[in-house]
């Protein structure tokens, strides 16, 4: 008789502690950041990896592909000249039309920084929360061209940009801080990289979850 071995577990998702993105970064500002989530921006929830641009493909197609309406995300993003930044929305991305939505919970970040040496959150202008009597400012914009976008639609504070949604994100991805999102450390359009403009070299994206 021949005992068949069970099958070997599925793997697991990779979670926020196996980032590339926070491998990259120094290791005091790697746990920082991590207990940060944990103890203030979103704790007691859990992430999972979802997309990966270095493992998946760095064009709007396959983040769509693997992050369409997962629900709430964490994106991280690592620009050519070495800088971490992402943001947090509770809202699906989908593909089709571009098209706004309003997330009063979104937020911006930066891990590492050329102006400051701690971590940095921006939030939605008070104007961006929906009020009474008030129309609703965008927090991510989100269509089959489009990467992740934080903002509206002209001059977002954060856009991923790609000529096409099969062709990779370039250098006209940008940083617009000030636009929709409170401008924090006073940099404006240079928060995140430095320039206005910047190449993603790699991207992240994380499903935010709770038991």
């Amino acid at each position: 008789m021949f005992l068949l071995s069970p099958p070997p577990p599925p793997p697991q998702p990779a979670t926020l502690q196996d980032s590339h993105l926070l491998h990259g970064v120094p290791p005091n500002v790697r746990a920082a950041f991590l207990h940060k989530l944990a103890s203030s921006w979103l704790p007691e929830l859990k992430f999972a990896l979802l997309y990966r641009g270095s493992r998946d493909g760095m064009t709007p197609c396959s983040f769509h592909k693997h992050c369409d309406r997962r629900g709430a995300t964490l994106t991280l993003v690592r620009s050519s000249n070495g800088f971490v930044f992402g943001g947090f929305t509770n809202s699906n991305w989908d593909k089709g039309k571009p098209r706004g939505k309003l997330d009063a919970g979104a937020f911006l970040f930066s891990v590492t920084s050329p102006y400051v040496d701690a971590l940095v959150r921006y939030e939605l202008k008070q104007e961006g929360r929906l009020r009474p009597g008030q129309s609703p400012m965008t927090s991510i914009q989100t269509g089959s061209e489009l990467g992740p976008t934080f903002g509206v639609s002209q001059g977002a504070d954060l856009a991923l940009v790609a000529k096409s949604a099969s062709r990779p994100f370039d250098g006209n991805s940008h940083c617009r801080v000030g636009t929709t999102y409170a401008d924090a450390i006073g940099k404006g359009h240079s928060s995140f990289s430095g320039t206005p403009e910047f190449v993603p070299i790699d991207i992240e994206v994380f499903r935010v979850f709770s038991d």
